[in-house]
């Protein structure tokens, strides 16, 4: 059984420990946003269709929640979860079979379409971003299939979020000198007013970017935007995540193959792997060779050491890729 599209668990502060469902084949995207961790969109795709088997995916998580402890199951994958039109039926299974909450992040750009917005109702947290509400802004920044409209994808969150009885989260990612004004705060702010969020997260490029523009703006340019989202949201409603998670990763057997299947989601932080590997007696330099000979490279971006691919997410270029269902 191929279980390349579970990772991790990864540690993350608004989840705990995550185990990761990448349920995709190749960087599938209705967007190519400019800061995507995860490189560049190879396909770019706004018709949903099907991917993995649930039951498999289901089998896969319900193997790793066994063997390591888990907070909660994150369908995170390396394009938007959504364009998988057996999502739904994928949730459920995996809340079955592993009795753990089931998180969901998008970017939202589908949810005008009822489908989509039914299959994300089984799911106990969904994080939708939101980056701008300005349409000039958001095709510079998010780089949109052609055939999608900002007003009908805001329009798609909006009704989501009436009808969600989950916990909804929203991300904003803010990329210095194209989001980060107060104005664009006001416009961000009142529209995330309308979806009453649980918290909105305010997130920052802090690994290495799709393209390499993409950067955080100065402190006092985020602290200005915070002030104003938290004056519509409330307090405590708003965090800025000023910093990356702690590097924490738990392996299980084959650590470069795992490696892999996190670096198809997003860079993974050489430290964190490094602590990792040497708890299973791989020391980091022979760590980084093995990674190497594989195609993977090390880079830095804002002072942290990443493991990247060295081609970014080329389509069957990765060990393991699982089939289409």
């Amino acid at each position: 059984m191929s279980c390349s599209m579970v990772f991790g668990p990864v540690y993350s502060r608004r989840l705990g420990w995550s185990l990761g469902v990448n349920n995709l084949v190749g960087k599938v995207c209705s967007y190519s946003c400019m800061y995507c961790q995860a490189g560049p969109t190879v396909e770019m795709r706004i018709e949903r269709r099907k991917f993995y088997d649930p039951g498999l995916i289901a089998r896969c998580a319900a193997s790793s929640c066994k063997s390591v402890n888990v907070d909660v199951v994150t369908f995170v994958p390396n394009g938007e979860p959504t364009l998988d039109s057996l999502l739904g039926r994928a949730i459920r299974a995996v809340k079955e079979a592993c009795g753990k909450p089931v998180a969901v992040l998008t970017n939202g750009s589908l949810l005008w379409m009822e489908d989509v917005r039914e299959d994300l109702m089984d799911a106990d947290i969904v994080s939708v971003k939101v980056d701008t509400v300005s349409e000039e802004t958001w095709r510079r920044l998010n780089r949109p299939h052609p055939l999608l409209r900002l007003d009908r994808v805001l329009e798609g969150i909006a009704e989501f979020s009436r009808s969600y009885n989950g916990r909804l989260l929203t991300e904003t990612m803010l990329v210095d000198g194209v989001n980060d004004s107060v104005e664009h705060a006001r416009m961000v702010g009142s529209f995330l007013g309308e979806l009453s969020p649980y918290k909105a997260y305010i997130s920052l490029p802090l690994r290495p970017p799709a393209d390499p523009r993409a950067r955080p703006p100065p402190p006092g340019r985020i602290l200005a935007y915070y002030k104003v989202v938290e004056d519509v949201l409330g307090s405590g409603r708003v965090e800025v995540l000023w910093e990356l998670e702690p590097p924490s990763y738990k392996f299980k057997d084959d650590i470069i193959h795992e490696i892999f299947n996190m670096v198809r989601v997003h860079p993974v932080r050489l430290e964190g792997a490094c602590r990792a590997a040497r708890e299973k007696g791989v020391d980091c330099e022979s760590l980084v060779e093995s990674l190497r000979r594989e195609g993977l490279i090390v880079v830095e971006h804002e002072g942290e050491k990443f493991i990247v691919p060295s081609a970014r997410l080329l389509p069957g270029r990765w060990r393991g890729e699982g089939r289409s269902a």
